[in-house]
């Protein structure tokens, strides 16, 4: 597996909080290593770019994942456990039901869960560029 650096211009700080520059990490993946058949290095990003988050935020955020999903929250180890246990739980429900071909990206899901309404307005509320 290839290992994603963790780059400072791929995170572009606005207002406090990290913002990640998904063009050029996609451009270096392309030059590095072609495609990512499994979403691995897309994973890798995503993980650096949720711990520069958690460390923005403060206040207890980290960031934990499972087989298909990473999770941004303040949860504890135990709940955070439950709310992944949960997720994979919800996602087999679908495939089950509605079969593999649902699900045709790669990598994992990303699940940010604020545990404040200001926490939240602060993440979206920036001038998109």
């Amino acid at each position: 597996m290839t290992k994603v650096p963790d780059r400072d211009e791929w995170f572009l700080m606005e207002h406090g909080l990290p913002r990640p520059q998904w063009s050029a990490f996609r451009g270096w993946a392309r030059a590095y290593f072609g495609e990512d058949p499994k979403g691995e290095a897309s994973a890798q990003f995503v993980s650096r770019w949720l711990n520069r988050l958690s460390g923005a935020l403060g206040n207890g955020y980290h960031m934990d994942e499972s087989a298909n999903f990473q999770l941004l929250s303040q949860f504890d180890k135990k709940g955070a456990a439950n709310q992944l246990a949960w997720l994979e739980s919800a996602r087999l429900k679908i495939v089950r039901a509605l079969g593999e071909a649902v699900w045709t990206r790669k990598g994992k899901h990303l699940v940010m869960r604020f545990g404040s309404h200001d926490d939240y307005y602060r993440y979206i509320s920036y001038p998109a560029s």
